[in-house]
């Protein structure tokens, strides 16, 4: 149960998350696969996908897995496979090859969510320091993502995004954890601009966020247990490249790291009975606003794979990656009052497809498939807009106006006494003068 004052009402910081003073608008851009049947007999070299867009208006998100999704080939795969699974756990009593599975009632990867089926939260309401204002103490019961490894598993120095430090300066690093996406980001100051006439400064991710092959991110490399190559296009090591891991010198080459992958002593994304997948991607190890594991491979990445290797995505018509239209997270902070003035949030579920031998997979080539894309835009309410305006522009336009001001009448008044001083100096002379003759 949340905190209450003593005359029952909840606290502010409650009150605020619980009804949250901004619209957010979800954009959904289905990829439908056009040459399924080319696709799936391994006939043509790369798969054709066709964007189309179906808007789901503030937070209504109400996805079932199948129903609507299911004139679409690719996406029907997809949802087929997650009922085919929903129904074979219940049939082995909720394990799959003795590993317990999450008891959720309605199969699919965002089954009724609608941004109130979150775990608990426990956030600080402010009273330690106005800096610690929504960030994070504990989430479902837990004080790290243990679904990610190192400093990706950090949650207790988020928030949620919407509440930051007052006073921000563009040395300043925003850290955002998204329940929705299953784990938190780092945002860098990108830009000084403005909302609606309100300051802003505007934060970014890089692309290190989606590179689970970097030294920040490699907590959140995809395990990879079934030991398949997914890009087998990547890397592209040079010609001259032989994997001879026999070579003296190999035992101090670190095989696990990008760099290194088309050293001879490394077999490019391979290593041992695993493959690493390429930069762009991260795994989705939860159910959105879950913390039941997903039992399959997902891997998040920008619209279009914005940030993977052109080799990666160039295998799948359809993606066009853009740096303008496809940037995976902004935020626009007003610095005075260090609450979001707008945001924008773009990323794309892949699923995991591998050739088997004992599936109607078996003639699919390995691949990362686009399922879908989101696009979520926060747009705060025009009253909040008029709070924010007054506390972000106008008060400290006042409160500037006022120092300047009041530095101006100290100006004038030292001005005044220095000329005064100076007038008697300059008389002094002439009655000494006086005074002699």
């Amino acid at each position: 149960m949340p905190n209450q004052n003593d005359d029952g009402s909840l606290p502010l910081v409650t009150q605020h998350w619980a009804d949250y003073p901004a619209d957010i608008m979800y954009n959904f851009y289905l990829w439908n696969l056009t040459n399924p049947y080319e696709a799936v007999a391994y006939i043509a070299a790369h798969t054709d996908l066709h964007p189309l867009l179906l808007m789901l208006l503030d937070q209504s998100m109400l996805m079932n897995g199948r129903s609507w999704l299911a004139h679409f080939p690719l996406v029907s795969r997809s949802a087929n496979l997650i009922a085919n699974l929903h129904n074979l756990v219940k049939l082995m009593g909720g394990t799959l090859f003795g590993i317990k599975l999450p008891d959720y009632p309605h199969p699919g990867l965002m089954p009724l969510y609608n941004n109130t089926y979150d775990p608990e939260y426990r956030v600080h309401t402010g009273k330690t320091g106005m800096d610690d204002y929504t960030k994070i103490i504990t989430y479902g019961g837990k004080t790290q993502q243990d679904w990610f490894l190192g400093d990706s598993a950090e949650i207790t120095n988020c928030n949620d995004g919407g509440f930051n430090k007052q006073f921000l300066t563009p040395e300043d690093k925003l850290n955002v954890f998204r329940a929705y996406l299953g784990r938190s980001f780092e945002m860098s100051f990108h830009e000084a601009s403005s909302h609606n006439s309100v300051p802003t400064y505007v934060f970014r991710i890089d692309r290190n966020e989606y590179n689970s092959n970097s030294p920040r991110r490699i907590g959140m490399r995809y395990e990879n247990v079934e030991g398949v190559d997914y890009a087998p296009t990547w890397p592209v090591c040079p010609s001259e490249h032989v994997y001879s891991p026999d070579e003296d010198g190999c035992a101090q080459i670190e095989c696990t790291k990008e760099i290194n992958f088309c050293d001879n002593c490394c077999n490019g994304s391979h290593y041992g009975p695993t493959v690493f997948t390429p930069p762009g991607f991260y795994p989705l190890k939860v159910f959105p606003g879950r913390l039941g594991r997903i039992p399959f491979g997902v891997l998040m990445s920008p619209p279009h794979m914005l940030w993977a290797p052109e080799q990666v995505s160039s295998q799948y018509v359809g993606q066009y990656p853009d740096e303008v239209k496809h940037q995976p997270v902004e935020w626009s902070v007003n610095p005075t009052m260090g609450t979001v003035v707008h945001a924008h949030l773009r990323t794309q579920m892949n699923i995991l497809f591998a050739r088997r031998d004992m599936t109607q997979s078996t003639e699919l080539p390995n691949s990362m498939a686009p399922i879908f894309w989101l696009h979520i835009e926060v747009l705060i309410h025009d009253e909040v807009m008029f709070i924010y305006k007054l506390g972000g522009l106008y008060v400290p336009f006042f409160l500037d106006f006022a120092l300047y001001f009041h530095l101006l009448v100290i100006f004038i008044s030292l001005s005044v006494v220095a000329l005064d001083k100076l007038t008697r100096l300059e008389k002094l002379p002439s009655d000494s003068e006086d005074l002699h003759n």
